[in-house]
């Protein structure tokens, strides 16, 4: 009872006279805030003009100022009641919302003197802590008790937290160190599909760092962290069996942890077994991968563009051209397009330029898309941060450039792209390398000295063609570029359009 006496006191002393959020009971439930907010959280309104419209207010205005800025204020009271219960069940998410909670209000009790409640409170939240390895929750719960025991002076307890402590220490470190060798990974790889020796070298050492760190201290995060660097180096070297095999281990080991946060897990292991799948061919499997994401993932979540951007690549492999533009659609005319990353946002322009010429190519009925214009010079001008990447995704860039030239029947200024072309593989491409897009740009200016005739082209380009068929597909790490098209159906749509 003396806990509750001390809460209490610190509630009556300190009680918020009036707490502003969006829904308390001395605002009506359709106030001006919340009709912003319901506004904002459909998409009915955007911007920051439809905001001062909705509350009669001018922008500029000290009014309108001053309503963002309460607005803010709600907003962030109203997450500290937020019913995540009512959303997510898992005992991993109750446990981390009660865990946060009971830190701020430690911090609160013990810094009014409620030594008993705070003591109390943080003694409890440690055992939830340590149940879910929430180590950072529970270092802090440690060393709150460490500070009051010597205060008291319980040498027993305070030595016994002190251990806790810097065990804690070591088991919080390891798992933010076993994020940073996954995050730098991400890092030096996010705006590239260039295959840099760098990033190979870095990737192994990484994987060595982490996986002593993982046999010293065989947690929660150090081990998931483990196999997201394995995959990832084995994903690098192109190497997806053994990446597929790192994916099972991973299933197996979140399987010991089903009571944390068991699906979201799942989900993470159908995304990157759907990147396998992609990347050696296995369409069938590929498609099973990506009705598991279709359920895991919620809509317009990170992970749920990530998948439509590897089913987008599913779906032109698999020549499902139809589902293909589909999926461009949903992506790009998506309200939460223009959240993305700006990687990201370039990545699916480039998806569309070549469903466009795809669909340019073999007459696709694309009457929903048009309600998208595609406009080929607003996509050369946007796509800035490719146009850097001179042996990554900007090779496709400049094929897309010469196939569009192609099907136009432009063959003059297909002469001159090729030539840029030419010249741009010696001077980017590794000597001695063999490239799917160097022999793709050999076979252009073959077709370009047969003056773009069909027959004689094919014949002279056959046995490059082949090389086309045979060659390991490349999505990421490449100097190819991009293949968001086959070449060798790239091949056949470019031999379609030639003379004869």
């Amino acid at each position: 009872m003396e806990e509750i006496r001390e809460i209490a006191k610190i509630l009556t002393q300190f009680r918020a006279k009036k707490i502003e959020t969006l829904y308390a009971d001395s605002f009506p439930i359709e106030n001006r805030y919340s009709k912003v907010v319901s506004a904002l959280a459909t998409d009915e309104i955007k911007t920051e003009d439809e905001v001062a419209d909705m509350i009669g207010a001018r922008k500029s205005s000290g009014k309108f100022w001053m309503f963002k800025k309460r607005l803010n204020e709600r907003l962030l009271n109203s997450m500290l009641f937020l019913d995540l219960n009512k959303e997510n069940a898992r005992p991993y998410i109750r446990a981390v919302k009660t865990c946060i909670r009971n830190c701020y209000c430690i911090n609160i009790l013990i810094m009014f003197s409620a030594s008993h409640a705070g003591v109390g409170l943080a003694e409890s939240t440690l055992k939830k802590a340590q149940e879910f390895e929430l180590f950072d929750v529970a270092l802090f719960c440690a060393k709150v008790l460490r500070k009051q025991h010597s205060y008291l002076g319980n040498k027993g307890f305070f030595d016994h937290y002190n251990a806790l402590v810097e065990q804690y220490h070591r088991l919080a470190y390891a798992t933010d160190k076993a994020a940073e060798y996954l995050e730098a990974l991400n890092a030096a790889q996010a705006n590239t599909n260039l295959l840099k020796p760098d990033n190979i070298s870095r990737a192994s050492e990484n994987l060595q760092s982490v996986k002593e760190l993982f046999r010293e201290y065989p947690v929660y995060q150090v081990g998931l962290n483990y196999y997201r660097v394995k995959a990832f180096y084995e994903c690098l070297v192109q190497d997806y069996d053994s990446a597929m095999q790192t994916w099972q281990e991973f299933e197996t080991f979140v399987g010991k942890y089903k009571s944390y946060e068991y699906d979201v897990r799942i989900g993470e292991l159908s995304l990157q077994q759907l990147y396998c799948h992609l990347c050696v061919g296995d369409y069938r499997a590929g498609q099973i991968s990506a009705g598991k994401c279709e359920t895991l993932f919620k809509l317009h979540s990170n992970n749920w563009f990530i998948y439509k951007e590897y089913y987008f690549l599913l779906c032109m492999h698999n020549r499902n051209y139809a589902q293909g533009g589909k999926t461009v659609l949903e992506i790009t005319t998506a309200p939460h397009f223009i959240f993305l990353n700006r990687n990201r946002q370039e990545k699916w322009k480039l998806f569309e330029a070549y469903n466009y010429m795809v669909n340019k190519a073999l007459d696709v009925n694309v009457k929903k898309l048009d309600e998208k214009k595609f406009r080929i010079s607003n996509f050369l001008n946007e796509t800035l941060i490719f146009n850097k990447d001179k042996e990554g995704f900007n090779t496709s860039i400049l094929i897309f450039q010469a196939i569009l030239l192609l099907l136009e029947g432009n063959f003059g200024k297909l002469v001159d792209k090729t030539e840029a072309l030419k010249r741009y593989a010696n001077r980017y491409f590794i000597k001695d390398a063999i490239y799917k897009s160097q022999i793709f740009i050999k076979m252009l200016l073959i077709a370009d000295k047969c003056s773009y005739e069909r027959t004689l082209t094919s014949q002279k380009t056959i046995k490059y063609f082949e090389k086309l068929k045979t060659s390991v597909y490349s999505h990421v790490n490449s100097y190819d570029g991009l293949e968001i098209v086959p070449y060798a159906d790239l091949w056949e749509i470019a031999l379609d359009r030639m003379k004869g």
